[in-house]
């Protein structure tokens, strides 16, 4: 199944109703359409989460779930040969390779794990969709800035699913349009006062180095639990390093007790 976020104006990519395998919600924000549901004036966010609901609530499951922005255009491969890879390589999460996204792609490698990825067309595999662990999309932060859902998502992929998220190199696309959209850095307390510390000793303050920290703080102290197991967990971005896909999985499934233990109350 395909959930597909637009304007409204018109239904994006026509072909993917062209085949009858497939199913396709559309989530309009901008105008409304006979056709989409409408959620006016979302955000990003809310309007990924108003797909998910609308998905998770269907009495018929998928194996997959594609959550897809309307401004992606193909430079290899196509939708159906993404569809054929998901069930190849069954991963937990796919995503294809975009341009320009710097996420230590290897070229010479036709599928490998990845530890980030950008969130215009992303796959997720039933069990992991109905799990509990990476969705809903959180919009805690959609105040400062759109990226913060996917951050905290993509966190939350490597805690639960490291090794089963994978791209594949040979779909290629290209982000195709810029809309504006808030991209400010939420800054905590604890980092605003070292900044005005800093910047009233006249030392230089760049505040890119603090685009994640308040947002990992507050994974680590209000979202995930404080036990051992999670602080080993906590990512590592490590770009440079391009690993051979685990073993796939029939399901992904994590057990209540376990992803109890993970979560806060």
């Amino acid at each position: 199944m395909y959930l597909v976020q637009c304007e409204g104006w018109e239904a994006p990519y026509p072909d993917l109703l062209s085949n009858g395998r497939r199913d396709v919600v559309y989530l309009s924000w901008k105008k409304e359409h006979k056709s989409m549901v409408h959620l006016a004036d979302s955000t990003w966010t809310q309007g990924r989460n108003e797909l998910f609901k609308r998905a998770s609530g269907l009495e018929h499951r998928y194996k997959y779930y594609i959550f897809l922005d309307d401004d992606i255009m193909f430079e290899k491969g196509d939708f159906h040969r993404f569809e054929v890879l998901l069930l190849e390589n069954k991963p937990a999460i796919a995503t294809p390779c975009l341009f320009g996204y710097q996420n230590g792609t290897d070229h010479r490698m036709k599928v490998h794990t990845v530890t980030k990825f950008d969130a215009c067309m992303n796959a997720f595999h039933d069990s992991v969709f109905y799990g509990q662990t990476v969705l809903p999309y959180v919009d805690v932060f959609d105040r400062y800035s759109w990226w913060y859902s996917q951050y905290i998502l993509i966190v939350l992929s490597n805690l639960f699913y490291k090794g089963n998220v994978i791209q594949f190199n040979e779909i290629r696309i290209i982000n195709g349009k810029a809309r504006p959209y808030p991209r400010d850095i939420c800054v905590d307390f604890y980092d605003l006062w070292l900044i005005k510390i800093k910047r009233f000793l006249g030392l230089r303050v760049n505040l890119d180095n603090y685009l994640f920290k308040a947002v990992d703080r507050w994974i680590y102290s209000k979202l995930l639990s404080d036990f051992p197991s999670i602080r080993k967990a906590k990512i590592e971005w490590e770009s440079n390093c391009v690993e051979v896909p685990a073993p796939a999985k029939e399901t992904y499934f994590i057990p209540d007790p376990l992803r109890q233990e993970f979560f806060r109350d």
